[in-house]
């Protein structure tokens, strides 16, 4: 029995991505952004708050990753990785390690691709839906 805590979806999702095997990383990574989507949605206290932003980035970046290698969902995989750089820009900062990790991820996307990402920091996009913070969007 796998326990459903986002941390450990996102590990086997990363597994999985290492290994090739698109189908199970996509699925557990799917399943650890709607557990942190319950969390954000739910109001927590600030740090549990910050801690989920923070394995949004981390899902975004798995997502990217394995759509990366899954023939269905490839020409999603830069846009992804680029809202993971994005909000790891805004909630973390320019020089925090999972900015940096995500950074380098965008920079292969992009010499692959040849398509060149805007080099400024982004603010949050409008809210689409009433009472979502922006940063979820992304995930509904």
């Amino acid at each position: 029995l796998i326990e459903e805590s986002p941390s450990t979806l996102l590990n086997l999702s990363a597994v999985h991505a290492a290994l090739g095997e698109a189908s199970p990383a996509l699925a557990y990574c799917r399943q650890a952004m709607a557990i942190l989507r319950g969390v954000v949605l739910a109001g927590l206290s600030e740090s549990a708050l910050l801690n989920a932003k923070h394995l949004i980035i981390i899902a975004l970046h798995n997502l990217s990753s394995a759509q990366a290698i899954s023939t269905s969902e490839q020409a999603a995989a830069q846009a992804t990785c680029l809202n993971a750089l994005r909000m790891s820009q805004v909630f973390l900062g320019e020089t925090h390690p999972t900015t940096k990790v995500v950074a380098a991820t965008a920079h292969d996307f992009e010499k692959k691709t040849n398509k060149l990402f805007v080099k400024k920091r982004i603010v949050d996009p409008p809210a689409k839906k009433k009472n979502v913070p922006a940063y979820l969007q992304i995930l509904i």
